[in-house]
């Protein structure tokens, strides 16, 4: 099982556990984000890894934004996609703010918020180059 937050199986890369180029990481990875996952959430409203925790069909938002941090392709639509979905799950909590968790069929299912300022992207590589850089929020 990867957890959904830090550190976990899928952020190893960037964390220096492994290089991401490993054959090792790129099988845990396409694993991790996969169907064959039984923590991985997908549905009408958002994709991501969850976990037991709070249930195995919520989906954790800091899941989808560790995805974007260890894509290889910076202006991928595996990017894109989960950029606009991040920035579609807010449920209401302004600009920049995300949920813990979201259910993957209803947005309004959400648990508690959690201020993570979401430097949604502060992970700024992900506004380069993704033709969405003007709808990131600003901290």
């Amino acid at each position: 099982m990867d957890d959904a937050n830090l550190p976990s199986l899928l952020s190893s890369s960037k964390m220096g556990y492994v290089a991401s180029t490993e054959e090792v990481y790129q099988n845990t990875r396409m694993f991790a984000l996969s169907e064959a996952n039984p923590y991985w959430c997908f549905g009408e409203v958002f994709n991501a890894i969850g976990g037991p925790h709070l249930g195995l069909m919520k989906a954790w938002p800091i899941a989808s934004m560790i995805r974007v941090m260890t894509s290889d392709e910076p202006s991928s639509d595996e990017i894109r996609h989960e950029i606009k979905a991040l920035l579609n799950s807010t449920a209401g909590l302004g600009k920049g703010n995300l949920q813990k968790s979201i259910s993957r069929q209803l947005e309004a299912n959400v648990s508690q918020a959690s201020s993570m300022r979401a430097s949604i992207l502060g992970m700024r590589k992900t506004g380069q180059g993704t033709g969405i850089a003007g709808s990131v929020p600003q901290t």
